[in-house]
């Protein structure tokens, strides 16, 4: 598809940037002086509309709103259907992987679903259109049988390739590497389909960033180089191939690695977390990391690559709210909230 036929859905997003929460937000939410301040502050984004009647103790459901906001305006704007599945897949994937978990390890996820919910099954029921939004019950009936005829064809595979290589013997951590395998390789294929070279890499630096924090926990737990060639994710930048070799030396063996596979900002964190062990920054830097990779959609002036970037500062910014909102609740010092905070879009 021609970025051309982008041209409308990027301009409606252009204009609905500038009310994403800013740096100048966060500072004036971080600095309230307790929660309802800081609440008050949402006002001048673009959750207003879904602050009405709503307490400060009941931010998250302006948040869900605001989500199902996004997600129809993305429905309708976004010309090619491979580009919304893939912005709808992560929440998807989350919904397979806790309905597998409850029928392998009979755990309780209804509420964990509930929560991951994107509409109420009322919605569902009348949108036409179609959003490869799949209702629980019908990934739970899939999974269950391999029944039924609602899901996507890929999200059918995806379920069948896993109930094939899981038993009652699988550990939770195998269900999880092998759902996380199967959620970039559909990442990838549908990335393919949109033809965005910005979309393909930010999908592989998203696997390398994985790949760096599962060999340094590895570690950590001094797991063997067989579990962690189980859990690395295929498809990335990084060669594989050398992050095994290098197991299990201690991080700074990874020096030169990180040095060739990640910007300078990360390396100077990265060196850093060699002196002190702090996992905690070396975390947040890889979050942000993606959000400065993100920030190059600004250059393109239509194409997916805007629609793209925009839901990733949409969640960057619930993530930030989040994190404000909970600290103001537990009276955290404006120091430590800082601390957690991700880099703004």
């Amino acid at each position: 598809m021609k970025g051309t036929n982008y041209i409308y859905a990027s301009a409606k997003i252009r204009a609905l940037e500038p009310h994403i929460l800013d740096k100048t937000d966060i500072e004036r939410m971080i600095d309230a002086p307790d929660l309802n301040s800081a609440f008050k502050v949402l006002n001048d984004t673009d959750y207003a509309d879904n602050l009405l009647g709503l307490e400060p103790l009941d931010y998250r459901i302006a948040l869900s709103q605001d989500f199902q906001q996004l997600h129809e305006l993305l429905q309708k704007i976004t010309p090619k259907q491979s580009l919304f599945e893939l912005i709808m897949l992560e929440r998807e994937f989350v919904n397979i992987r806790l309905l597998f978990k409850a029928k392998l390890f009979n755990i309780e996820v209804v509420e964990f679903i509930k929560e991951n919910a994107i509409y109420p099954p009322n919605h569902l029921q009348d949108f036409i259109y179609e959003t490869h939004i799949h209702e629980p019950k019908a990934l739970k009936s899939y999974i269950a049988e391999q029944r039924g005829e609602v899901l996507d064809h890929e999200i059918k595979n995806v379920i069948y390739r896993i109930s094939k290589k899981v038993s009652e013997k699988t550990r939770p951590d195998q269900l999880d590497a092998l759902l996380t395998q199967e959620y970039f390789d559909l990442k990838q294929e549908l990335a393919k389909e949109v033809k965005s070279k910005f979309i393909k890499n930010y999908i592989k630096m998203e696997i390398d960033n994985i790949n760096l924090l599962i060999w340094i926990r590895a570690k950590r737990l001094e797991l063997s180089k067989e579990r962690l060639n189980e859990k690395l994710i295929r498809g990335g930048h990084a060669d594989i191939k050398k992050m095994l070799h290098l197991y299990p030396e201690e991080p700074r063996g990874l020096k030169s690695f990180v040095n060739a596979n990640f910007d300078i900002k990360l390396t100077e964190i990265f060196e850093t977390f060699c002196e002190d062990n702090n996992l905690f920054k070396l975390e947040k830097e890889v979050e942000d990391y993606k959000t400065r990779y993100a920030r190059q959609a600004k250059r393109f002036s239509y194409g997916p690559e805007v629609i793209f970037a925009y839901y990733l500062a949409k969640q960057n910014a619930i993530q930030n709210i989040r994190i404000i909102l909970t600290g103001k609740i537990n009276n955290l010092p404006k120091k430590e909230i800082r601390k957690t905070l991700r880099e703004a879009y």
